[in-house]
């Protein structure tokens, strides 16, 4: 980590008085509100009522600073302990190794970046607030599937394959999968595929798709009208090359050169319940 990246990490705030980073306490004065970081191991130290003002006795001190380990981005890490901790120091470690509290007791809180809206009787809402809320909820939902449920198929949407040699066609049976982003993907029929000459294997993909309907008229926008709403769908491709990141395997087809069939040795990808 570099010094100029670890300076902007720390904040720090005392009876909620902001008070400032120093590069060193020697200078400093006896009211000074200021406190320096050791580099080498994130210790936050204040002064000693000589070189630096030492918080006062009972103090609530919260140290505040980033941390790369959060779901969506940077994390911001709040930690709040009374004043003072038994060596008078204060200590924490780094966001490359983690961080600790030394001899002090506290509590610890970490925030990811995720903000729900909060309202208020007069509260003036636009659009962008209402899409913000919406991703919110979509964000948090996603992140759910993901931890929980992983990704895969988790219901229904077996693979089968004609038996006409002439003009042979797969069937997608209805069902529900998550992708790796935890989006849902549900398929509420069954597809069916034809297939074309037997060669290379092939993988069976079903993807999240959405498009958006219901046309209204809207004066802002330039053809006068708007879509009032986006539907959730899945969509089938035929691929040699297994998806890597958002779709999800439903079957490997191969062939004898005079037909396709499905692939009894491949098993896709399930879901945890």
């Amino acid at each position: 980590m570099r010094e100029s990246d670890t300076a902007q990490l720390f904040a720090v705030r005392v009876d909620d008085e902001e008070w400032r980073e120093a590069r060193s306490l020697s200078e400093a004065g006896p009211e000074d509100n200021v406190f320096v970081v050791d580099r080498s191991t994130g210790q936050v130290v204040f002064g000693d009522g000589t070189h630096g003002r030492r918080p006062s006795d009972n103090a609530v001190v919260t140290v505040t600073y980033r941390d790369g380990g959060g779901v969506e981005g940077d994390a911001q890490v709040s930690i709040t302990t009374r004043w003072p901790p038994s060596d008078r120091r204060y200590l924490v470690a780094l966001s490359s190794v983690g961080f600790r509290i030394s001899k002090a007791g506290g509590n610890i809180e970490c925030f990811a970046g995720a903000k729900r809206l909060r309202y208020f009787t007069g509260q003036v809402l636009s659009i962008d607030d209402f899409r913000e809320e919406q991703q919110y909820l979509i964000g948090r939902r996603h992140l759910h599937n993901r931890a929980l449920h992983g990704w895969g198929v988790a219901t229904g949407m077996s693979v089968t394959v004609s038996d006409d040699t002439s003009s042979q066609s797969l069937v997608v049976e209805p069902g529900l999968a998550l992708d790796p982003h935890g989006r849902e993907i549900e398929l509420a029929a069954p597809v069916a595929v034809v297939l074309g000459i037997p060669g290379c294997s092939q993988y069976v993909i079903v993807e999240y798709a959405e498009r958006e309907t219901d046309p209204v008229p809207s004066p802002t926008e330039g053809t006068l009208m708007a879509a009032s709403r986006i539907e959730e769908g899945a969509a089938i491709r035929l691929s040699h090359e297994a998806p890597t990141d958002d779709g999800v395997a439903l079957a490997r087809l191969v062939s004898d050169s005079t037909r396709w069939k499905v692939d009894s040795a491949f098993e896709p990808p399930k879901c945890r319940h």
